[in-house]
């Protein structure tokens, strides 16, 4: 299920289940697998760069995926982590319908590789013709500059406290 605002022609092998005012519940009961294939030659066309002018956009259409490709996930336990396999005879889009978010990564074939903004929601990734692994996995953005501050913050009020306790006994010996 997803909960939207946008026209259901934004989710690929989505039908709206209810309306209610602009708010759509969208579904997708033949959808087999959250990962579908389309071929790069033909979303160029519609590519554009998001508003923060940093992330690639692209529109894609399920109707229009490469039948002809094969993408499975192998493996989708966590929530910030997805792996799998993709086989293709040519350059492609594989898109994958989780939320696109900062904190993703994607890497094909253990190599970094540039995300794409897919139907104004979804995550895309470039992958070049023939076997690939991918990988997307999540990390929360300023997690490592929150542990630092965090601890930075606790060193200085155990140095505040030692002082202040060295203080105090200097202050009773006199």
């Amino acid at each position: 299920y997803v909960l939207s605002d946008k026209d259901a022609s934004k989710f690929p092998g989505m039908e709206v289940l209810k309306e209610f005012g602009d708010i759509k519940i969208l579904t997708a009961d033949d959808v087999e697998n959250i990962c579908s294939v389309y071929d790069a030659d033909e979303l160029k066309s519609v590519y554009s760069v998001a508003a923060d002018g940093n992330t690639v956009c692209v529109d894609v259409s399920y109707d229009k995926r490469n039948t002809d490709a094969e993408v499975s996930l192998i493996d989708s336990v966590n929530d910030n982590y997805f792996k799998g396999s993709v086989s293709c005879e040519k350059d492609s889009v594989v898109f994958i319908a989780a939320p696109f978010e900062y904190g993703w990564s994607a890497w094909v074939d253990g190599e970094l590789s540039e995300m794409m903004l897919a139907n104004d929601g979804f995550i895309a990734i470039n992958v070049p013709h023939g076997d690939h692994d991918f990988e997307l996995k999540y990390s929360c953005p300023g997690i490592m500059q929150g542990i630092i501050v965090s601890g930075a913050s606790a060193l200085v009020f155990l140095l505040c406290l030692i002082i202040g306790i060295r203080r105090r006994h200097a202050d009773h010996t006199v």
